[in-house]
């Protein structure tokens, strides 16, 4: 995997947000912990069969501090869960909880993507050939924007501004987003990987007019309800930097733009285990508590490669990062900052991480390259593949 290749400043709003947590922080003691539900029965360990030994699971333990430490970001990361199966087998915290909500960032994007494949799954949309023209009837946009499919847009093909440049923060200083992005896009650069916060925020209009109701109502009962996310009450202020300190004090948060329509690209706070079901999801085909929530086959097609991208991954599916873990396929949902949830089918291995953003302008020191080691090296190796 290739490092972030992160803009230079972060968006007014994302930087106020960042820096107000980190205010909010400040002067507090990092403690690491371990979780303590109680006792649990010892993991199994896929392709061998035996538990991982609890001196095993103290010999990761160990490494994984360790290597925190060693890369100077110890105090940066608040989470690292590993879980294989059903079986949580580490659960460090550190000046968190399991119960505390943070922004997962572009995470949101990922479930965005989950929420789709619902939606297709269920006939509310005609398929990924669908395009922009017919998914946003009532939208103005260029004709060759309206023949932009919507595998294009999870894809990030789409022509839309990537993220990693100043224009892709100017839809955000209009009265209306979703028109200032279709308005925007470049149909000439369409097929080319573009990484687009814009062009994401696209999908929560796309569920909004397919569905017929407000993109959260969909999402609690299609997905964050079975999936045990605790969304109520719910804060969803206009993500200007004046509502910052509303979104820092919320538990469930999800900010909205000026149609009211949830950020389709950040934004969504979360709690440690809601990020370990997301993967446990993936990780399940689709299937929780013996209901098939979304389809094997999207989970198959949003977890594979479907072009060469460069960022958290050298491949990406429908936004998820895809790339291989110790020799194993995985896929990744990656947030700026240090947010992760990778999935390694091969070893029924999920492993959850988030992080502190660095406040203030620049790139984030936790850059995907530091946790490809910490999966690939450290923890992968200890749980086999079948």
């Amino acid at each position: 995997m290739s490092a972030m290749d992160l803009p230079s400043t972060v968006s007014a709003p994302s930087r106020t947000l960042a820096s107000l947590t980190a205010l909010l922080l400040a002067g507090t003691v990092l403690v690491s912990c371990t979780s303590t539900d109680g006792p649990r029965t010892p993991a199994t360990s896929p392709g061998v069969g035996e538990p991982l030994s609890s001196a095993g699971v103290d010999a990761l333990r160990a490494e994984v501090v360790d290597y925190l430490g060693s890369q100077d970001i110890f105090d940066d990361v608040r989470v690292v869960l590993v879980a294989t199966g059903d079986e949580v087998v580490l659960a460090e915290y550190q000046d968190t909880s399991p119960e505390e909500f943070a922004d997962t960032r572009s995470i949101t994007k990922s479930v965005m993507s989950t929420l789709v494949g619902i939606a297709v799954d269920r006939g509310l949309i005609d398929g990924v050939d669908a395009t922009l023209g017919k998914l946003l009837p009532d939208e103005t946009m260029p004709r060759a924007v309206a023949g932009t499919t919507l595998e294009q847009v999870l894809t990030m093909t789409g022509g839309f501004v990537g993220s990693w440049s100043a224009p892709d923060e100017e839809f955000r200083a209009s009265r209306d987003w979703v028109r200032a992005v279709l308005r925007d896009a470049d149909p000439a650069a369409a097929g080319e990987f573009a990484y687009s916060d814009g062009g994401a925020h696209l999908l929560s209009a796309v569920l909004t007019e397919a569905t017929g109701m407000p993109v959260l109502r969909f999402a609690r009962s299609a997905l964050l309800d079975p999936l045990g996310v605790d969304t109520r009450p719910a804060a969803l202020p206009l993500a200007v930097a004046r509502n910052a300190p509303a979104y820092v004090a919320a538990d469930f948060a999800w900010p909205v733009d000026p149609q009211d329509r949830p950020l389709g690209w950040a934004g969504l706070k979360l709690r440690p285990e809601d990020l370990l079901a997301l993967g446990r999801l993936v990780l399940q085909q689709g299937r929780w508590d013996g209901e098939q929530l979304v389809s094997a086959a999207w989970v198959a097609e949003a977890t594979r490669t479907h072009v060469e991208a460069y960022g958290a991954a050298e491949g990406y599916g429908y936004l998820w990062w895809v790339d291989e873990v110790d020799g194993s396929p995985s896929a990744r949902a990656w947030g700026y900052g240090g947010q992760m949830v990778e999935v390694v089918p091969a070893r029924d291995l999920v492993v959850v991480v988030a992080s502190d953003v660095d406040p203030g302008p620049g790139l984030s020191r936790l850059a995907p390259d530091l946790f490809d080691y910490l999966v690939d090296e450290i923890v992968a190796p200890r749980f086999p593949a079948a």
